[in-house]
């Protein structure tokens, strides 16, 4: 939740800040069928917010994004998709990136749950009752529908061509979780200016509940590296 730092920014800073409920978070409910949940939707669904904002439509205004999981990686394949309509990114314990570090455990987990839904997937086909049964019930549903969103983990469908130009073009700035062990901080992946915080003794999970309660309205180099028009929120 952002309506916090959301209100602050606006009030006390005089940014324009756009909220994004993804599907499947908070207030919004997952789509009809759990094989429909991929990380490109959520782009999509980013895109169709900022063109009903009219944000899109002028070439002088660019959007700040910052991206908390895996609106981190939304947010970076939101730049390779529409580079001309970025600013800048502000990743916060932030999906999107290979890992490499030897104690995460999203390089295992990546790979078998995207074994899990080809798995599942192929059973569907084959007794298409299944899948009726698994969007019927709403707790089959709920948990089919993450998995299925989540089976691209750690990079969640951002192109690795050029990962490099992109977070050294695009990524201004890092907030981390202290111990994260899904998508830790690499900061070997980033240009040596990148603006650095680490919220100390909590974990991914953690970080991503007490977002709102960490005062980064009051952090002004944290959005104000570049001079931004617009300030985008990903939650």
């Amino acid at each position: 939740d952002w309506k916090q730092t959301a209100v602050k920014l606006h009030r006390v800073h005089g940014f324009s800040v756009l909220l994004v409920d993804f599907i499947g978070h908070g207030h919004s409910p997952y789509l009809s069928s759990y094989d429909e949940h991929v990380p490109a939707m959520l782009v999509h669904q980013v895109r169709d917010a900022v063109v009903r904002a009219n944000w899109h439509s002028d070439p002088s205004v660019k959007v700040t994004f910052a991206g908390i999981s895996m609106g981190g990686a939304v947010s970076l394949r939101y730049a390779q998709l529409y580079p001309s309509n970025v600013d800048k990114i502000i990743l916060l314990s932030a999906a999107g990136m290979p890992v490499t570090r030897f104690y995460a455990i999203t390089p295992y987990t990546g790979p078998l749950t995207l074994a899990l839904v080809r798995r599942m997937n192929a059973l569907c086909r084959r007794h298409p009752p299944i899948a009726y049964w698994i969007n019927a019930i709403p707790v089959l549903h709920k948990a089919f529908s993450h998995i299925h969103l989540v089976q691209h983990a750690p990079t969640h469908q951002v192109h690795p061509r050029h990962l490099d130009r992109l977070l050294s073009r695009f990524v201004s700035a890092a907030v981390w979780a202290h111990v994260d062990m899904l998508h830790p901080l690499q900061l070997e992946l980033f240009p040596t200016s990148l603006h650095v915080r680490i919220v100390p003794w909590v974990n991914h999970a953690l970080f991503c509940k007490v977002i709102d309660f960490l005062q980064l309205d009051q952090d002004i180099d944290l959005w104000t590296t570049a001079t931004p028009q617009f300030c985008h929120k990903l939650v």
